[in-house]
């Protein structure tokens, strides 16, 4: 079955958020401000990539263990739909992995993402 598999990793310079199909190829790459300016901003974007793809997203909100995040309004506001909804489901994860957030990967600012690849490749293979 065809999915997409999503992480939102909130840091200090923005939301990083890495969507990858079924097969591991990235069909998104983002880096957004830390919080969303809109209490609906984080489920209008996983039901985008549900609609705008034809399938059904599987996203996970993280926490890293040494970054205050948990009291964004990216946590705050997405509480009520943790668990599975019609175009996608979310799960919350803390994690102690380090962050890529530091620098660009070359090709632009938004870095390489290899944390947040590392925590989807294992779901998506």
């Amino acid at each position: 079955m065809s999915e997409i598999w999503m992480a939102l990793r909130p840091g200090v310079r923005g939301t990083r958020i890495l969507a990858m199909n079924s097969s591991g190829t990235t069909v998104l790459k983002a880096r957004l401000s830390v919080s969303p300016s809109h209490p609906r901003a984080r489920s209008s974007l996983l039901e985008a990539m549900a609609l705008w793809e034809g399938i059904t997203v599987r996203a996970v909100l993280v926490a890293d263990d040494d970054f205050p995040s948990s009291g964004t309004t990216l946590f705050r506001e997405c509480v009520r739909d943790f668990g599975r909804l019609p175009l996608y489901e979310l799960a919350y994860t803390r994690v102690s992995v380090p962050s890529d957030d530091e620098g660009g990967d070359g090709d632009d600012e938004i870095g390489a993402l290899a944390d947040l690849r590392e925590l989807l490749l294992p779901e998506a293979g």
